[in-house]
């Protein structure tokens, strides 16, 4: 089952977690797709299905 459902700018946000893997330390990009307001959106429409965002930022 889908247990996270987050925008690919919040990635970087699992570092730390279990669930972070790094491979390749060097690489680390900082993204903004697809965009805090698409991802509100989305939120509000699976809300229904308790899907886990990423972490809280530290």
């Amino acid at each position: 089952p889908i247990e996270y459902v987050i925008g690919h700018y919040e990635y970087n946000l699992f570092r730390g977690t279990p669930l972070w893997k790094e491979t390749d330390s060097a690489y680390r990009t900082e993204k903004t797709d697809p965009g805090i307001s698409f991802m509100r959106r989305i939120r509000e429409k699976i809300k229904d299905l308790d899907i886990k965002g990423a972490p809280a930022h530290k």
